[in-house]
């Protein structure tokens, strides 16, 4: 039952505010019709496709863009066999320039915060902030270079995985829930 206490002790540690500034970047991708692209490896990976699922259906009633970049094998078996696993996410962000990127925003879910990791979701972060995307990161340990490239950072200060992941899980399901409101308050 350790585990049980840490991860409460932990959640009470999350900051608050970048919840609601990232609920504030969603929504406003939302009214310009800009498109959430979602990313992660590992656990992190099936956390970001069911965060593009979540913020699709569920917070907004099938009206904002989502694309998660882990969901098709065979583009990222693909990008990976030609250019490596660290281009993966960042080649499917390489969009047309007459595309308004500026409305839309890149999220992702990384244990360690891509510091001395996940290459591939720094690179993605980097080709977004070139692209002028907006960028969320939900992270764990002390949030890593992805926390640096950021425009809103959602840390779960703790260095164990089991217990980052499932808070990650349970703080995408807040942010989608505070996205529904804002939404439902706008019809």
């Amino acid at each position: 039952m350790n585990m049980l206490k840490e991860a409460a002790e932990t959640l009470l540690k999350v900051e608050k505010k970048q919840i609601t500034l990232a609920v504030n970047i969603l929504f406003d991708c939302w009214k310009r019709n800009g498109i959430v692209f979602t990313c992660g490896n590992g656990g992190s990976s099936a956390s970001a496709s069911h965060m593009a699922s979540d913020l699709r259906k569920w917070a907004s009633d099938f009206t904002l863009k989502t694309f998660c970049l882990s969901d098709n094998i065979s583009l990222l078996t693909a990008i990976t066999n030609d250019n490596g696993w660290s281009e993966v996410y960042q080649k499917q962000l390489m969009l047309t320039e007459d595309r308004k990127t500026i409305y839309d925003v890149l999220l992702a879910f990384s244990v360690h915060g891509g510091g001395g990791f996940s290459e591939n979701l720094v690179n993605a972060f980097r080709r977004a902030e070139t692209n002028e995307m907006r960028r969320i990161s939900f992270t764990g340990h002390d949030g890593g270079k992805l926390k640096e490239l950021s425009t809103v950072n959602i840390n779960v200060p703790s260095e164990s995985t089991p217990i980052i992941e499932g808070l990650h899980s349970v703080l995408a399901h807040v942010v989608a829930e505070e996205l529904r409101k804002k939404i439902e308050g706008e019809k």
